[in-house]
């Protein structure tokens, strides 16, 4: 059986329509095997972790994951304080206690070990949310969120550019919150409808909240041509023009998942980041 990622990738893409997401599964492989040489960190291993794990931490010596604090089922009314009660409510908080000072010790030791390795990996420049606790960890997963999350977003832009793929080059300065460049990009794209969608950036920027919204005119015009939006990243940008609301790019289910994923890791602050990871709908089949 031939283990190579970027063959298995070919042939799964060869027959779409019979394997479903396995292409990207295997994209994924193969960029996970990419940065293997640097997948180790402080006694951590990150060979093949997925988003949530980078997010969430684990602990050290390959362990599953962080130390997670105890549970147990609502044991009711508390029964009648007694000496032996007392004593056992005693033991039950210090162990509370132990348990949350090995969780803020675990933690600490994998946060420095993200960083250790963002560094290694030279990725410090990727983009984080602002106000974030977890740079580092936002930047691994971003990592394996497509090789556009894996550079500046300039460099990829640059890059669609000398390859003529100036749309492309406007579709990733856009998902990465660069209106200004998506206009740019936009006025010289091949495409007229593409190029058309300039004015449309512009008048956006030009505006004020209370401009915009699905009630004004300028939001009825973007609802009438995201309803006949070519490509689905057209349309979350004209959504996008509605509301001023990333939310909407994150629900466009016509971008691919990885996509999806890298914006929240982009924007979502970190109190909801995990949650609204885990609610992002799959791609319909």
């Amino acid at each position: 059986m031939r283990t190579d990622p970027l063959f298995s990738q070919a042939l799964v893409n060869a027959g779409v329509e019979r394997y479903g997401g396995l292409g990207p599964f295997w994209q994924w492989i193969s960029r996970a095997e990419r940065v293997l040489p640097t997948s180790s960190s402080q006694d951590h291993d990150f060979r093949y972790r997925g988003v949530l794990p980078l997010l969430r931490g684990f602990a050290a010596n390959n362990a599953a994951q962080l130390p997670s604090a105890s549970s147990s089922p609502n044991p009711g009314p508390a029964p009648p304080l007694s000496h032996r009660s007392h004593a056992a409510d005693v033991r039950r908080t210090i162990k509370r206690g132990e348990e949350a000072r090995a969780r803020d010790v675990a933690h600490t030791a994998y946060a420095r070990a993200a960083a250790a390795l963002v560094s290694a990996r030279r990725v410090d420049h990727l983009y984080a949310a602002p106000g974030s606790t977890m740079v580092a960890e936002r930047k691994l997963a971003l990592q394996g969120c497509g090789e556009d999350w894996d550079d500046d977003w300039r460099v990829v832009c640059e890059r669609y550019v000398a390859k003529g793929e100036v749309d492309r080059a406007a579709r990733h300065a856009f998902l990465c919150g660069h209106l200004q460049e998506t206009m740019g990009y936009l006025s010289r794209c091949r495409s007229d409808r593409l190029r058309l969608l300039a004015p449309t950036v512009a008048a956006f920027l030009a505006q004020g909240d209370g401009q915009r919204g699905t009630d004004s005119d300028f939001g009825r015009m973007c609802q009438s041509l995201a309803s006949s939006a070519e490509y689905p990243w057209v349309r979350a940008l004209l959504n996008f023009c509605q509301t001023n609301d990333r939310q909407d790019i994150i629900d466009e289910g016509g971008l691919p998942l990885n996509d999806r994923v890298a914006i929240t890791l982009l924007y979502k602050p970190d109190s909801s980041v995990r949650d609204s990871i885990l609610v992002i709908k799959p791609n319909p089949a």
